[in-house]
């Protein structure tokens, strides 16, 4: 049996102790409808949306997001501050595979971070696509309750219009494992 195994998303925490980016984006959202938020607000090259996890907003180029706070080190004391949190889609990781690193840079620059600060990888989203699998066939009693590993199975979806099983989730997104 063939398998693809791709990486779904990355996630970047970036130690930026500023709110002077998070100021100069949250002046799009502030006061905004949080329905008109999360439909998102078109701004250069980015789209203003909701935030998520203690981020007030996010700015979205295609599948790259950034989320920004005020919570920073400057607001909250030295290494007491949340940073940036970024989100590498997999379109954004295919399209820049030879050259992650500067593509990040240059995104943040994008959105108004001029230096350089520590970042480091706090997770990575794995997809394994297996190819010839019948899904109709998959024991779910065996996914939900054989499963060896740190995590467990945590979401079945079935497809809308055959009913038949489509995707097996294992973990959550919150958790490190997923």
């Amino acid at each position: 049996m063939k398998a693809y195994i791709t990486i779904d998303t990355i996630y970047i925490n970036v130690r930026y102790p500023y709110a002077d980016i998070f100021k100069k984006w949250y002046r799009y959202a502030e006061g905004v409808d949080h329905r008109r938020l999360k439909e998102g607000i078109a701004v250069d090259n980015f789209v203003v949306r909701g935030g998520s996890t203690g981020y007030k907003i996010s700015i979205w180029q295609h599948d790259a997001r950034i989320f920004l706070t005020e919570d920073v080190d400057e607001k909250r004391g030295e290494g007491k501050g949340m940073g940036i949190w970024v989100q590498l889609g997999p379109k954004f990781i295919i399209h820049h595979i030879n050259n992650l690193q500067a593509a990040v840079k240059e995104l943040l620059e994008d959105a108004g971070v001029k230096e350089d600060f520590p970042m480091r990888i706090t997770r990575i989203d794995i997809a394994v696509d297996l190819l010839g699998a019948e899904m109709d066939k998959q024991d779910l009693n065996l996914w939900f309750h054989g499963w060896v590993g740190r995590t467990k199975v945590s979401k079945i979806v079935f497809n809308s219009k055959t009913g038949m099983l489509e995707t097996l989730y294992v973990g959550r997104r919150e958790s490190p494992v997923y």
